[in-house]
C-alpha cells in the first residue's frame, strides 16, 4: 500500500507542475503550446491529435488489413484500413487526388467533416476520409 499511496502523490506533483506550467507565461513565445491554451483552439496540434485519437477508436483503426492505393503521385502514400482511408503527401508542392470521402482529421486548417469529392491535400500534410 505505500507504494501506491507514493504512486498517486507522485501524479498530484506532476499535474501541479503541468497546471504550474499552463499557468505560467513560457519564454519566446512557447506558452502558445501549452495545453490550457491549445485545448481551446480547434485548429490546434493537441485538438487535431485528439480528433485522431477519436476517430482511431470510433473506426476501429490499426484492425484488420491495409489496402495500399495504387496510381497516386510519386510524393503521396495513400492506404485503407477498413472504411478509411489515409493520405500522406510528403513532397513539397500541394497534390491534387481523385479521392472521395468525409474528412475525419487533416493537419492543416479548412475542410473539416466536409464531404470531398476530390482532394487537394498541401505539402507535408496528412488526410484521413471515411468512405
Amino acid at each position: 500500500m505505500p507504494g501506491a499511496i507514493a504512486l498517486g502523490r507522485r501524479r498530484t506533483d506532476l499535474r501541479l507542475q503541468q497546471h504550474r506550467a499552463d499557468l505560467a507565461p513560457a519564454a519566446g513565445g512557447w506558452g502558445t503550446y501549452a495545453p490550457a491554451i491549445q485545448e481551446k483552439d480547434p485548429d490546434s496540434t493537441l485538438s487535431m491529435y485528439r480528433r485522431a485519437i477519436a476517430a482511431r477508436r470510433e473506426w476501429r483503426l490499426g484492425r484488420g488489413g491495409v489496402e495500399w492505393l495504387e496510381g497516386m503521385p510519386e510524393t503521396v502514400l495513400a492506404f485503407r484500413n477498413g472504411e478509411v482511408t489515409v493520405v500522406i503527401n510528403m513532397g513539397s508542392e500541394e497534390a491534387t487526388l481523385p479521392l472521395t470521402g468525409t474528412v475525419l482529421v487533416q493537419s492543416w486548417n479548412g475542410h473539416m467533416g466536409a464531404h470531398l469529392d476530390a482532394v487537394t491535400i498541401p505539402a507535408n500534410a496528412t488526410l484521413w476520409l471515411a468512405a
